[in-house]
């Protein structure tokens, strides 16, 4: 995972693999940043809006799996 403020190419690519399910799905996956200034993912569909830290990419990806987007 990633330590401090920056991302681990890991994280990035996990990222940009999350963003492409989300869309096979019809949500969206939006890279932002919290208060504290670290990165947050920010996960909409429809009325649905759940935000990520990036230490929380499995529970990001188990929500994709749920939506039934393709690994």
């Amino acid at each position: 995972m990633s330590t401090g403020d920056t991302l681990q190419d890991v994280d990035r690519k996990r990222i940009a693999t999350a963003t492409a399910r989300a869309a096979l799905v019809g949500a969206v996956l939006v890279q932002s940043t919290a208060d504290n200034e670290r990165p947050l993912l920010v996960l909409t569909k429809w009325a649905m809006c759940r935000a990520f830290t990036v230490e929380e990419l499995p529970a990001l990806e188990r929500v994709l799996d749920s939506m039934g987007a393709a690994k």
